[in-house]
């Protein structure tokens, strides 16, 4: 597996980035103590550069954490290259040394080079014009003379025009290398003695009829000498690099990384993907290495939690048995003391009278070895005086105990039962012997010389009792302690995966064009556009505003230009204002409004008022004679469409952008949405056509009728508080007049003027399209209809006086 950049990988990402040729640094970020990424930025376009010393350098699309606080070296860099044009990038001869040149405005003669050394700890060199060294990621001392230091610049120069390793070219010259290295391989062997990589070396052999791992003989010179040369055609002639991606067709794991296609990766053994640049498959390669350290990382983070909580349970484990244990040898001691009370009183007595009797301590201690000599029983169970505590320790057989002869003497004595009676008690005698294995016949007790044997026994069953309480406790609290160890384990592994402290790759996305402005996608699928400020609202009309779309905009301080941007298409008859562009959706201005709305002044001010919207070709930049129209400024020639008050109701939402695998599952979604939307605003236009229809039907049945019989202005009619008014204009003549003939003609009149007013009414609803608008319409009819009845009653009374 490739761990690092070679002398032609470097060559095809040098000739990959020269695309970054005249943009400017933006900023340095260290990612690691060895990894930098360079931002360069142009209008419209930014590009990021990895820079791993000695690894790699390339172009990436994915987002890496950066350090909270950069180091002194990244601090260093953007001081000195920061807003920097970026001039010129080159390869030094065939070697893994770069050289990226950025130059100041203020200053054109000024430069500032950096260099990735070729050594394998690698280096990053800031330099100046001059070749001064201003800082070093490394200070590394090439010999006696050279030093990378600041302040330093001949060990530069002499990088600078350093030459590599020539390949042998002469048939006596690789001669005599195979003759010093008969043992090495023919990869090995001419890629070590030329700056020629190892991979392109094999796929020169191959085309010359060698294999890699070929020891090359004297008859192998002339091939040799052929493979030599198609390498440094290969290094040499090539200037169109691509990149492939070579997998292992089992594993799927990445093994290699190449700017050509290598004859030894044509095998079903491995799977290549080939990318349209070297830098886009040397990004995948390493970052596919980034992910897999970080999942190693996390999966270490993992075990070493799991091993922790495993170590918390055997140390619990651990505590019980040690306080079962103490348990069980306090009981025997006990137990042992009773068993030998006149051997541990005697014991006593002897010793306390020592003592009354005023010996010495050591002179104690020499009557007991002497005594034990002797085979005194007494003397011969004193293992130790601790006369310091008051304290002796005596050695007590335990008669439960047996030895080895005793257990075979048991075992032997087994051959004697029958052959049922040793098979049913075979398992009980087995856990006995265990058990009796595992206690030593004799136990050394400690025995306080101020109290009785019976004493010393209680004293031993009293500590006994403390340990169970003592166990007691400690399981009462083991799952509280292994719930809390497994909490903070949780936070640790939590605390481990967090971006800041494992960085995890995250592939950049390319922002669309308008995601510079304000800009939302409404309800019915069109795009709606607003600036910033003044300077994007000059941008956003002059480069953005096409034939078609609508100009929205609210006559407040701050207020935006917003531009919708139109989805239909043109159609042949040239018309109306829109000259045959397909109209905006109410709603859709609506929205729009609201947006022009809630970005000005009004938002502040909590002012409630309406924008307006005209058409594209009312939208002008050229001022009347001697006026002046500043930047983010308009002329609006023609009528403005004024919209509804809009409330000052503002939201953010979240728009997820599919994959590519993912496109054709999602494909017409939001189209089916605004078709749904459509045919229920066509619905609701047919609806009130045939509503029209059916109340014109029943207003000429009720003319019919006579004197004018009340008419039905059922609740459930949409024209209900139309026809009421019509109604209770008809009924008011005759409660002021019957007789008066001249009052009914005039009543008559007065009626058809009020219906002829409520059809112009009804039409006008019919005529807009959207149901929201229709509603709100039909609100407007239904406040001024009882209005309109009080006009014509107060005409009928004038009238009839």
């Amino acid at each position: 597996m490739k761990s690092r950049v070679s002398a032609l990988d470097l060559a095809a990402v040098v000739a990959d980035l020269q695309r970054a040729v005249g943009m400017r640094l933006q900023n340095v970020y260290d990612i690691n103590q060895k990894t930098y990424l360079l931002k360069f930025a142009k209008p419209e376009h930014k590009e990021l550069v990895v820079v791993e010393s000695g690894i790699r350098m390339h172009a990436t699309e994915f987002e890496r954490e950066k350090q909270v606080q950069p180091s002194g070296f990244a601090m260093k860099l953007r001081k000195h290259l920061r807003q920097r044009r970026f001039t010129g990038l080159r390869q030094l001869g065939r070697d893994r040394v770069v050289s990226s040149t950025l130059a100041a405005t203020s200053c054109p003669n000024s430069t500032t080079t950096s260099s990735a050394s070729s050594t394998r700890p690698g280096n990053v060199i800031l330099t100046d014009g001059n070749y001064t060294i201003l800082s070093v990621l490394r200070v590394v001392k090439v010999n006696d003379e050279d030093e990378y230091r600041v302040g330093s610049h001949a060990a530069i120069r002499r990088a600078l025009h350093a030459h590599p390793a020539q390949a042998p070219g002469r048939p006596d010259s690789l001669t005599d290398l195979i003759v010093k290295h008969p043992k090495d391989q023919a990869k090995r062997l001419l890629s070590s003695n030329s700056e020629f990589p190892a991979a392109i070396i094999e796929h020169a052999l191959l085309s010359v009829g060698l294999r890699g791992s070929t020891k090359l003989t004297v008859a192998d010179v002339e091939k040799a000498l052929a493979a030599v040369r198609a390498a440094e055609d290969l290094a040499t002639t090539t200037t169109s690099f691509r990149g492939y991606l070579i997998s292992d067709s089992a594993s799927q794991l990445h093994v290699d990384l190449q700017p050509v296609a290598l004859a030894q990766y044509q095998t079903p053994s491995y799977s290549i993907t080939e990318f349209d640049s070297f830098n886009a498959a040397a990004d995948a390669y390493f970052s596919s290495l980034e992910s897999q350290r970080a999942a190693q990382r996390a999966r270490a983070a993992d075990d070493a939690a799991r091993a922790k909580l495993a170590a918390i349970q055997r140390e619990q484990l651990l505590r019980v048995d040690a306080l079962e244990a103490a348990q069980r040898a306090a009981e025997r001691r006990a137990r042992l003391v009773e068993i030998h009370a006149d051997l541990v009183g005697a014991a006593i007595a002897v010793v306390n009278s020592a003592l009354a009797a005023g010996m010495d301590w050591v002179d104690l201690g020499e009557l007991v070895k002497v005594e034990t000599a002797k085979g005194n029983p007494v003397a011969s169970a004193i293992t130790r005086l601790d006369l310091g505590v008051n304290t002796i320790y005596l050695r007590l057989r335990d008669p439960d105990a047996r030895d080895k002869d005793s257990d075979e003497t048991e075992s032997d004595s087994d051959e004697d039962e029958p052959e049922e009676d040793r098979a049913a008690s075979h398992a009980v005698r087995a856990t006995r012997r265990a058990h009796r294995k595992a206690l030593d016949p004799y136990v050394t007790v400690p025995i306080d010389l101020a109290q009785s044997a019976m004493a010393n026994a209680r004293a031993l069953y009293a500590t006994k009792k403390q340990s169970a309480a003592k166990q007691a406790k400690t399981l009462a609290v083991a799952d509280r302690a292994m719930l809390s160890a497994q909490a903070k384990i949780q936070q640790d592994l939590a605390a481990a995966a967090k971006p800041s402290s494992a960085p995890m790759l995250a592939k950049l996305r390319k922002p669309m064009w308008f995601e510079k402005f304000h800009w939302c996608i409404t309800s019915e699928n069109y795009l709606v556009l607003g600036g910033k400020d003044m300077h994007q609202n000059e941008t956003l009309v002059k480069r953005y505003l096409r034939p078609g779309d609508v100009y929205v905009h609210a006559d407040l301080h701050g207020a935006p230009s917003v531009v919708i941007k139109n989805l239909g298409t043109k159609s042949d008859i040239e018309a109306g204002p829109s000259q045959g562009w397909p109209e905006i959706p109410p709603s859709t201005l609506a929205q729009a409004g609201t947006m022009a709305l809630c970005q000005s002044r009004a938002w502040d001010s909590k002012v409630v008022t309406s924008a307006w919207w005209v058409w594209w070709h009312q939208v002008s930049k050229t001022a009347p004679t001697g006026e002046y129209v500043s930047t983010g400024s308009f002329i609006i020639r023609g009528r403005k469409n004024q919209l509804p008050p809009a409330q000052l109701v503002y939201g953010l939402g979240i728009l997820f952008k599919v994959d590519e695998e993912s496109v054709a599952r999602h494909v017409g979604e939001r189209d089916r949405g605004r078709r749904a939307v459509a045919g229920a605003a066509a619905g609701g236009v047919e609806k009130e056509e045939e509503q029209g229809a059916e109340e014109e039907e029943a207003m000429e049945e009720q003319e019919e009728g006579e004197n004018g019989a009340q008419v039905n202005g059922g609740a459930e009619d949409e024209r209900g508080a139309e026809d009421a008014a019509v109604a209770e204009v008809e009924a008011q003549p005759e409660a002021e007049d019957e007789d008066d003939d001249g009052d009914e003609e005039s009543a008559s009149d007065e009626v058809k003027r009020a219906r002829a007013a409520a059809d112009r009414e009804a039409a006008l609803v019919k005529a807009i399209p959207d149901a929201e608008w229709n509603t709100t319409m039909k609100a407007q009819v239904k406040v001024y209809a009882p209005q309109l009845a009080e006009v014509q009653r107060s005409g009928k009374k004038k009238g009839g006086k």
